[in-house]
């Protein structure tokens, strides 16, 4: 989390940014419970993006199918 502060910081874009995978598997359950509540905490705990959450669930669900 603090290297999207550093980043913030050197006014640097967040591309090519890391998750941990407890981050993502956290960030996945709360969009999947409250796309509501995951859009109002996603700024105050640095969350993956909506659109990362999607990118990510049908890879998952691609390699799931095979």
């Amino acid at each position: 989390m603090v290297g999207k502060v550093d980043r913030r910081e050197r006014k640097v874009g967040n591309q090519n940014f890391k998750y941990a995978k407890e981050v993502v598997d956290f960030s996945q359950l709360i969009m999947t419970i409250s796309p509501q509540s995951y859009r109002y905490m996603q700024p105050q705990l640095q969350l993956p993006s909506v659109r990362h959450l999607q990118y990510v669930r049908s890879i998952v669900l691609r390699l799931d199918y095979f």
